[in-house]
This record gives structure tokens, sequence and C-alpha cells, in this order.
């Protein structure tokens, strides 16, 4: 059984790893998750050519990484991102990517780091993008998208090399922002009830003595 003495001071250690814990805490982390999606392009993957082929690209940031990396442009890299091709299948991204708005010309896009990499499907200008800040849930978005440079931009993915035609298609944007609790919130909230169940059995243990 631990001693009251004993029972106090490690009442008084959580305590103090507590607060320590609520100095450093931080509220929330911002995931955002990027959907582009096209219809009927035509490529290659792995060498292996498709067409007709409608495409949905995942992009998952994180809204602590919003940059502006070129005037006028928002960006924020992927920490994963993968393509799914309809009726081939879905394949991971293996090359960087990253989500980018452009102020003054109202579109969105993926193109590849760093900021010489390439725009390699980019909406055409749509008011429904004006003043967006990368940091709210936007869309989805419907209009035209361009798919342009991926036959000497490299973008690999899990499968190999994908290659878009050069094309103008129908496609969509959509971006969705999720507040996730911080680990050390979570840790944050088990420190604290510790430490009450430590203040309670001292209060309990005073009172019968």
């Amino acid at each position: 059984m631990i001693s009251r003495n004993k029972l106090q001071s490690l009442r008084w250690t959580m305590l103090c790893l507590v607060a320590i814990v609520c100095q450093s805490a931080i509220a929330s982390a911002d995931v955002v998750i990027f959907t582009h999606s096209g219809f009927n392009a035509s490529g290659t993957l792995n060498g292996n050519p498709f067409s007709n082929t409608d495409f949905t690209i995942t992009g998952i940031g994180n809204t602590d990484n919003l940059t502006s990396s070129v005037a006028n442009q928002l960006d924020i890299l992927h920490d994963s991102a993968s393509i799914e091709l309809v009726g081939i299948g879905t394949f991971d991204f293996t090359t960087p990517t990253r989500t980018i708005y452009i102020d003054n010309r109202d579109t969105v896009g993926i193109n590849k780091p760093p900021t010489n990499g390439g725009d390699v499907y980019l909406s055409d200008s749509n008011p429904a993008f004006d003043g967006w800040d990368m940091l709210t849930s936007l869309g989805p978005v419907s209009g035209q998208h361009t798919l342009v440079g991926w036959d000497f931009i490299v973008v690999n993915t899990s499968e190999g090399r994908l290659i878009f035609n050069d094309a103008t298609i129908s496609g969509s944007f959509q971006a969705l922002v999720v507040s996730v609790p911080e680990p050390a919130s979570t840790g944050l909230l088990g420190l604290g009830a510790l430490a009450g169940l430590l203040v309670g059995s001292s209060r309990r243990r005073r009172q019968l003595n």
C-alpha cells in the first residue's frame, strides 16, 4: 500500500506534469483532404496505355504546411497522395506533389515541387475560388481543367510512371478541412484524469485517518 507521504509526492508530481503539458499542448492540427477529379483522360501507366478514363487524385496535407513559394500562389505539400484510375486501379504517388491556389488567376491545381516543378493539372479560372485561403473547406467546384506536361514532368506511382496526354477535360475540385486533436491534448486528458484520481484518493485517506 502506498504511504500517505508517497501518495502526496506522486500527486504533486502528476499535477506538475499536467501544468507542463498545458503549456506545451497544441489545441488542434487541421488536416486537409484535396480531391482533384477528371473525366475521359488518356495516357499511359508504366508504359501501358489507357483512354477515356475517369480519375480521382486524392492528396492529404496539413494546413500548418501552408506556404507561398512564388508570388500570388499558395500551396500545401501532400503528406500522401494517390490516384484512382477507374477500371484500372488505385495507386500511391511516390513523387512528391502539392495542391496549389493561384490567387490572381482564381485557379487551383496540382504541381510537383520545387517551385520549378511545373503544373500538371490545373483548373480554368473560376470565381468560386476567389479569395480562398486554403485553410477552409471548399467545393466541390466543377469546370474545365487542363492536363499538361506529364510527358516531361516525371510523376511516378507505385505502379510506375504516370503520363497523361495533354488535354482540356471536364473535372472538379474539393477541399475538406478536418480538425484532429494533437497527441499532446490526448495525453493531457489522461494526465488530468490520473491526477484527479490521485487527489481523490488522498482526500479519502485523510478522511479515513
